[in-house]
């Protein structure tokens, strides 16, 4: 049982880059996300410790996205900052912090630009 459960578990790992990567072409292409995937859990969180936990301003808010969203997210930010880059569009001020943000958050650091390829 345990060595089948492991052949699943290596067989999704191989299937899903490849589905999530044309969700996101699709996304893309279409202008259509997934409703399933717009929504996010909201949990809040106290700004500081001691704080007066009765006073709502002495909290802030925590989203919590899908794994789908948030992969769709940093590939359209990695396409979308490829882009931005090899098309000179980004004053070059900007690029400085622009560059940073996106090494510090990208997953998809290896993706080419355009379509997102695995």
């Amino acid at each position: 049982m345990h060595r089948q459960l492991l052949t699943i578990a290596q067989h999704a790992q191989l299937i899903m880059p490849g589905i999530l990567v044309k969700l996101v072409n699709s996304s893309i292409t279409t202008g259509i996300f997934p409703s399933s995937e717009k929504h996010a859990i909201i949990t809040p969180v106290i700004k500081k410790t001691g704080s007066d936990i009765t006073q709502l301003g002495n909290y802030r808010p925590i989203s919590n996205l899908s794994l789908i969203s948030k992969f769709s997210e940093r590939m359209i930010a990695s396409q979308l900052t490829c882009y931005l880059e090899t098309n000179p569009l980004l004053p070059k001020t900007q690029c400085i912090c622009f560059t940073h943000f996106n090494k510090s958050r990208n997953l998809g650091q290896s993706a080419t630009c355009g379509r997102a390829a695995l």
